[in-house]
């Protein structure tokens, strides 16, 4: 995975950047909304910076959890300068 610096992004256009967000962690779906993915969308939503799109759970072949993902929505606006 590639990883660049929000400052070094290519400026937004009036789609929304997606995002997902891996999560190393064992957790049961309602776990994973519970614990992560609705305090992250209240605040998301209640800053104006986007929303939750989804999320899954990948299983090991044995039908356990592996881990758990969060897919994001950003919509940061370019600051304006003075």
């Amino acid at each position: 995975m590639v990883r660049i610096p929000l400052a070094q992004a290519t400026p937004m256009t009036d789609s929304p950047l997606h995002a997902t967000v891996k999560l190393n962690a064992r957790l049961q779906p309602e776990h994973r909304h519970e614990l992560f993915e609705d305090p992250l969308d209240a605040l998301l939503e209640s800053a104006e910076l986007g929303q939750l799109t989804g999320g899954g759970t990948a299983l090991t072949d044995e039908g356990e959890v592996d881990y758990g993902d969060i897919e994001i929505a950003l919509t940061i606006q370019p600051r304006c300068r003075a």
